[in-house]
């Protein structure tokens, strides 16, 4: 037996074992029940089916059938009681079916906790555990509109991840402190625990020693006094949160606020710290009313500006963006400012799979270069973007940025996600310039991500209907794929009678991937200026011919910076400039020049005719042309020599294809209303059979209908699409 299916085998043993049925559950298996093949069969299959969401994080099919619209979480928190901290819970959970009717419904909630009764109003409802999952059928009716359970539980919250819930303490007295992405929200609390799903508002009320203070998400409601040495807060989220967004944050908390007021909003900015903080903390979180500003300026006004926006201190050495108060181990300026623009990146617009968790983190850490570039100008900007490169693993494919294996949490918060997700919106903002690129941020921003959700398919369709090109091949080598070009490039100025021609070319080198297609800026140096020129680069080995006044002295591929790659200069050499001979069509002219570089001129050419295509041929000065007859792959033997002495000599096979243009009915030069009259007397008025039918074949499928007369049509006064072209 494989380790895999051994683990599975062990899983499944071990999540049997904490199946659990409701007290008042009648379909308690009888002695005879047990004994039932098709009761254990029905049973396995939901125990695979639990394992199999909880390890890949997909919500059941029962789950993809209701939407959850309302939490009320209701925790007294014993941080002294069992096993070292003890939560006593009640959830209610409002949703509605997302189509047809429900008759179950089902939770995410660890195996660890227990459940000691589930209620629709005063109704007791029986259920079902299997493994991290429980089911609740639902009463006849109660699935048709909307339905309300409450489930109790309570027991010792096994912390997953980075630590979903956590017990400590902090001068000497409790410390509780919650960070449950990516799909840990079930080890404390029962809930649909899927980004997808985001409830339209939460109530959170914590029960825990009056000498605590409780931070979480949303507006602050109420504090009550419970008069036994306890008391209970009570938050409302009011805007749409996904489950891994919901916190906790208790501590015998020192607190003090700001204000934001932006565009008619006023609004509590509160800092929530073990101890009063020091000067430096303090200075650092005065820049938070600044950073609110500066991103409501760039990525629209702070989605949650009715309620707050602020730090709570938590054990855990990073940031966590909870939504509306971020739980924080550290206060560095740029930790501060990642975890603010989380709040537009990952919590408003929320990443739709972890799959594409780049859509939160790369958001957010190019958030740190917006910072930088509103505190000191581009030159800070390009600083920042330039200490991200190179801080991710590169090896093996591993800089991929598509999440393949979503069931390990340190490979869905590798490195790459923020680092180089953050370089290709960089990259994206350098292909589509600047106004483009803060348009597309703003939409990709508004419904119906608004508030949701998205994927990395859903920017690109923004990013290309704000530009009017197609960025399909942008997205896919820099999210799909790995590795970046490696350049090695040269360049050969010319003097020539109508001024200096350089040659430049780029070759990419980097192996295991194919050529990137981006855009690439070039900067040559003259003794008293510069020109940056941008190309497109497409291919493994890409020549450029520019034209320039004087004779430049050097030059630099990306002098700012704006794409990933690395880049080498090399000797220039004697080489042939074209990068491919375009395609010739049989019976029309053909003409083109041959160019090389890096000898002396002028050059000599030839061709091996055998090689040429019927009715081609090179001239001494390079000249490719004539009328070629016959269709076909050609690869001419090309041979050029510069005027140097000693020559210098260069011999390349170069490919050529000459294509039939299906359409030459008639026999003639070229396709015209004659061809149309020979087509239509041979299908409809017994006319002659072409000398060659497959020109009829104006689409290429095969036969000659009347689809051929239609793109004919369309081609000769529609201007419609040129009729296909074979090579045979």
């Amino acid at each position: 037996m494989s380790r895999r299916v051994l683990l599975l085998t062990i899983i499944i043993a071990s999540a049997l074992s904490h199946t659990v049925f409701g007290a008042d559950d009648p379909s308690r298996p009888s002695p005879s029940a047990v004994a039932d093949e098709a009761f254990w069969k029905s049973h396995l299959l939901k125990l695979r089916q639990a394992y199999q969401s909880l390890a890949e994080n997909k919500m059941t099919a029962i789950q993809q059938r209701f939407d959850v619209t309302y939490y009320g979480i209701r925790l007294s928190i014993d941080p002294a009681g069992l096993h070292g901290g003890w939560i006593t819970g009640e959830v209610t959970v409002q949703g509605r079916p997302i189509e047809g009717t429900l008759d179950t419904v089902q939770f995410d909630l660890s195996s660890s906790l227990a459940v000691d009764s589930v209620k629709t109003g005063t109704s007791s409802l029986s259920f079902q555990r299997v493994a991290d999952l429980i089911s609740i059928p639902l009463p006849a009716g109660g699935g048709t509109s909307e339905f309300a359970v409450t489930i109790f539980y309570q027991g010792h919250p096994q912390g997953s991840g980075y630590g979903s819930f956590s017990f400590g303490s902090f001068n000497n007295k409790p410390m509780v402190a919650t960070l449950s992405e990516p799909f840990f929200a079930r080890t404390w609390w029962p809930c649909k625990d899927h980004p997808t799903d985001k409830a339209d508002s939460v109530d959170i009320y914590v029960t825990i020693d009056d000498d605590l203070v409780v931070a979480s998400n949303g507006s602050l409601v109420s504090i009550i006094d419970n008069g036994d040495g306890t008391k209970t807060t009570h938050w409302h989220e009011s805007y749409p949160i996904a489950t891994y967004l919901v916190s906790l944050a208790i501590a015998d908390y020192y607190v003090y606020s700001d204000t934001l007021m932006y565009q008619g909003h006023t609004m509590p900015i509160d800092f929530f710290h073990y101890g009063k903080p020091d000067d430096w903390i303090r200075a650092n979180n005065a820049l938070v009313r600044e950073m609110l500003t500066a991103f409501s300026d760039i990525f629209g006004i702070y989605p949650f500006i009715r309620e707050k926006y602020g730090h709570a201190q938590f054990g855990w050495n990073g940031g966590m963006e909870h939504q509306t108060c971020t739980s924080l181990g550290g206060f560095s300026e740029w930790v501060i400012a990642h975890e603010l623009a989380h709040q537009w990146w990952g919590d408003m617009v929320t990443c739709g799979s972890w799959h594409e968790i780049w859509l939160n983190e790369g958001f957010a850490s190019y958030g740190e270069a917006i910072w930088s570039e509103h505190k000191g100008g581009s030159a800070a900007y390009h600083s920042e973007m330039n200490s991200f490169e190179g801080t991710w693993n590169t090896s093996g494919g591993r800089d991929v940025l598509y999440v393949d294996d979503t069931t390990s949490v340190d490979k869905i918060f590798d490195w790459k996600e923020y680092r180089k997700g953050a370089w290709v919106l960089h990259m994206l903002r350098y292909t589509v310039g600047d106004s483009a690129f803060f348009r597309i941020l703003r939409k990709y921003g508004s419904a119906p991500r608004q508030y949701g959700t998205a994927l990395t398919a859903d920017l690109q369709q923004i990013a290309e209907e704000e530009t009017g090109r197609n960025l399909g091949a942008f997205f896919h080598q820099w999210i799909y794929e790995g590795g970046r070009p490696d350049y090695e490039y040269a360049f050969f100025p010319e003097a020539t009678d109508s001024g200096v021609v350089t040659y430049l070319f780029l070759n990419q080198v980097q192996q295991g991937y194919k050529p990137f297609q981006t855009d690439v800026d070039v900067r040559f140096f003259f003794p008293e200026t510069t020109v940056t020129v941008r190309l497109i680069d497409t291919l493994v080995v890409q020549n450029y011919i520019l034209r320039f006044a004087d004779i430049p002295d050097s030059c630099v591929i990306d002098p700012d910076n704006w794409i990933l790659n690395s880049a080498k200069q090399v000797e220039y050499g004697f080489r042939i400039v074209n990068d491919g001979l375009p395609d010739a069509f049989v019976s029309q002219p053909y003409r083109q020049q041959l160019l090389a570089a890096g000898g002396k001129a002028p050059y000599t050419w030839s061709a091996v005719d055998v090689s040429l295509p019927i009715g081609l041929s090179v001239s001494a000065s390079g000249l490719l042309s004539g009328t070629p007859s016959e269709p076909g792959v050609y690869s001419i033997f090309l041979r050029v020599s510069d005027s140097d002495q000693p020559t210098h000599d260069l011999s390349v096979f170069s490919p050529l294809t000459v294509r039939l243009i299906h359409g030459d009915i008639d026999n003639q030069p070229q396709i015209t209303l004659g061809d149309l009259l020979y087509l239509l007397r041979y299908l409809y008025k017994n006319g002659a059979t072409p000398v060659d039918l497959l020109q009829a074949d104006l689409n290429c499928d095969g036969d000659v209908n009347l689809v051929d007369v239609v793109v004919l049509l369309n081609y000769l006064y529609r201007q419609g699409a040129t009729p296909c072209t074979t090579t045979d």
